[in-house]
């Protein structure tokens, strides 16, 4: 995914932009960015989906705060299931792979739904 940094935050949070919204995500490379910086950057997730709703179809959206975690809104390209659970999200041209909720996950590919997490890591690399 394509961001654009906008602030850098005590212990290595990051305050980024992109084409699908604006979020805080803690730095994963090996030296922070600067404001104004365009990277590329996978999106990770570390933690179970801490809640979850239907959403209205579209190409995604990234929302947060630094207090309140991040929404993703995407369409589920794979559900999960006992054996395999992760769930595949598609955020525009990009896919990130989140752990269900421990209960009431009701989803099934091609349903469009919101995520609420507690934090993203972000990884850059180049292309």
């Amino acid at each position: 995914m394509r961001i654009e940094i906008v602030t850098v935050l005590d212990g290595g949070r990051v305050d980024f932009r992109c084409g699908l919204g604006r979020a805080y995500g803690q730095w994963a490379g090996p030296t922070l960015p600067g404001p104004g910086q365009l990277l590329d950057v996978e999106l990770d997730v570390e933690e179970p989906i801490a809640a979850w709703a239907r959403a209205i179809a579209g190409p995604g959206a990234i929302t947060g705060t630094p207090a309140s975690g991040a929404v993703l809104t995407g369409t589920v390209l794979g559900a999960g299931d006992a054996d395999d659970p992760v769930v595949d999200l598609r955020l525009g041209d990009d896919i990130v792979l989140l752990e269900p909720p421990v209960d009431g996950w009701d989803v099934s590919p091609g349903d469009v739904v919101a995520v609420r997490v507690a934090s993203l890591r972000l990884y850059p690399y180049e292309l």
